[in-house]
């Protein structure tokens, strides 16, 4: 796979979905839902801080990603300036019902407790790196985890670049990082495919 240098230079690495939950344990109560969710959609935090209600399909558990925060302003338009209809997790989904409840409006799909308003990015990485007790970065922690998790569990290339909203391949590619127990599941594989057996040389 060609390396491809990300946006941010930031080295990146995925954690196991294990790490995940005992990352998502230590944090507190009122913000973990949110987390959880960025977890099971991998959406950038600006993009999931500017989920709004009227973003989720209720019938097909879908969800639009059409804007995001950036540099602070929330902007009607995603990273990739496009808008893509994606589908939720049964989890996911389960995680803005919570969320929003009975509520009519449309507001923000998560609140921050504290503000009462809908959260901003820096927000939700502080938590994160105060609470989580992980050595990445929350980025990292959802996002490539989310598309590491997936290709190694067998989904093909095309349709991790439909869940990543990613318009280049390669740039799917980049956010896969094999964890050290598959690539070690396939060395230990070596010479234990069974060998054609040889067929004798016939004489004409």
């Amino acid at each position: 796979m060609p390396e491809i240098q990300t946006p941010d230079s930031i080295p990146r690495r995925a954690i196991s979905y294990e790490e995940q939950l005992e990352a998502l344990a230590n944090i507190p109560f009122e913000h973990r839902g949110f987390i959880e969710f960025m977890m099971e959609t991998g959406l950038r935090p600006g993009e999931a801080c500017a989920l709004k209600i009227s973003d989720i399909n209720s019938k097909d558990k879908t969800m639009i990603v059409q804007r995001t925060y950036s540099e602070h302003v929330l902007r009607e338009t995603t990273k990739g300036r496009h808008k893509m209809r994606v589908p939720l997790s049964d989890r996911a989904y389960e995680l803005i019902k919570e969320s929003i409840g009975d509520t009519i409006g449309d507001r923000f799909v998560f609140i921050n407790p504290a503000t009462k308003k809908g959260y901003v990015p820096e927000t939700i990485r502080k938590v994160w790196k105060k609470c989580s007790r992980s050595d990445v970065d929350i980025y990292s922690a959802t996002r490539h985890s989310f598309c590491t998790q997936l290709v190694e569990m067998g989904m093909s290339e095309i349709e991790a670049q439909g869940i990543m909203r990613h318009k280049d391949a390669r740039s799917t590619r980049s956010y896969f990082h094999p964890t050290q127990e598959r690539q070690r599941g396939f060395l230990n594989q070596r010479g234990k495919v069974v060998p054609f057996k040889k067929v004798n040389n016939l004489e004409d």
